[in-house]
């Protein structure tokens, strides 16, 4: 599949999920997946998967990949770090 914005190109290759994974359960492959936010995103994630149910994670989980999506885009737009 091609993705046509550059920020999905590039989260194509940053974190991938097994399968149907339960919410939470990101796999991250460190030699193929070196995004540097993955490692970070795969805690945060099974965390929350520790605490809350699936239906809550996935509630919490859209606004923060929307804005990983958005903070993404800007710095490619910008060719630098967002404010």
């Amino acid at each position: 599949m091609r993705l046509a914005d550059p920020p999905s190109r590039r989260r194509q290759g940053g974190v991938r999920l097994r399968g149907r994974p339960r919410p939470g359960e990101a796999d991250i492959d460190d030699e193929r997946y070196d995004a540097p936010e993955a490692p970070g995103l795969d805690m945060v994630l099974r965390g929350l998967s520790m605490v809350c149910g699936d239906d809550r994670v996935l509630e919490l989980t859209g606004p923060l990949f929307d804005g990983l999506y958005e903070f993404i885009r800007r710095r490619l737009l910008l060719g630098r770090e967002p404010a």
